[in-house]
């Protein structure tokens, strides 16, 4: 199964760049509570936007998590693929002082499908998450803090991402 998945991160990979006006990748510092564990790890994905409205702008994002234990094993807990909604874009906003060029805070909020590879075998999840500490500039994004949480068979499990970076290189 995560041959499978690896194989549609390729085919994203090589495909985007064949109709996207924005396309991306990202790493991120994030973690995880699950019922069963927790862990620390980053994350990375690809991003794709194909619009810049100033109010609702959507982009879609296929994110694969990894974490390591004690022996530096590198696993991959969940893939996620996310429609991410900007809620709007503003340059005037109270946290000017954060860079010394001007960026854009564009806080958003993200709904998508993700399948879990932790616990006891391959299960779907549904995920959610908030950044309200995102900002842009007309190459990168940049959040801090952004809980997100997945719901799965099992119930609930939340986590943090410290810090999410994003580069849109097309």
């Amino acid at each position: 199964m995560k041959r499978f998945w690896l194989f549609l991160v390729l085919v994203a990979v090589l495909a985007c760049p064949l109709s996207a006006r924005k396309v991306g990748f990202g790493v991120a510092k994030d973690g995880e509570k699950t019922e069963d564990n927790a862990y620390g790890g980053f994350s990375a994905w690809l991003a794709y936007e194909p619009f810049e409205f100033k109010f609702g702008n959507p982009s879609l994002t296929l994110a694969m998590a990894m974490e390591s234990d004690e022996d530096w094993d590198i696993s991959i807990p969940s893939v996620t693929l996310a429609v991410n909604v900007d809620l709007f874009r503003t340059l005037h906003h109270p946290f000017w002082i954060i860079a010394h060029n001007r960026v854009a805070w564009d806080p958003a909020l993200s709904l998508g499908v993700q399948a879990r590879f932790d616990g006891d075998g391959n299960r779907p999840a549904l995920y959610m998450s908030v950044s309200p500490f995102k900002f842009s500039q007309p190459d990168f994004w940049y959040e801090a803090l952004s809980p997100f949480f997945t719901y799965a068979s099992e119930g609930w499990s939340w986590g943090v991402a410290l810090l999410r970076f994003t580069w849109m290189f097309l």
